[in-house]
């Protein structure tokens, strides 16, 4: 089982049952409630040779996003060169 507690605060790459992969910074993980929140989600896509971080919604606001556990298959720290590649998008998005 994942220590989501220990990971709170660091950038995370979520893999959700329906096979999407998504980075954000991990906010909070509610063990009562089997919720984590995450802050500033950027969905991650193929684009040609690249790996690119697209917005999560595209027509609202994405800043604080609640998800059920039931929803994600894999939850872990982000590879440190991932990590600054999106702290870098979302420092200029802000």
């Amino acid at each position: 089982m994942y220590n989501l507690q220990e990971m709170v605060g660091a950038v995370v790459t979520i893999k959700f049952n329906n096979g999407i992969e998504i980075m954000a910074s991990l906010m909070n993980y509610d063990s009562e409630d089997n919720l984590i929140t995450i802050d500033s989600p950027r969905t991650v896509v193929a684009a040609e040779k690249e790996i690119a971080l697209i917005p999560y919604l595209f027509t609202g606001k994405s800043k604080e996003v609640v998800i059920p556990i039931a929803s994600i298959q894999a939850i872990v720290e982000a590879l440190a060169e991932s990590a600054t590649g999106y702290k870098s998008v979302v420092k200029t998005e802000v």
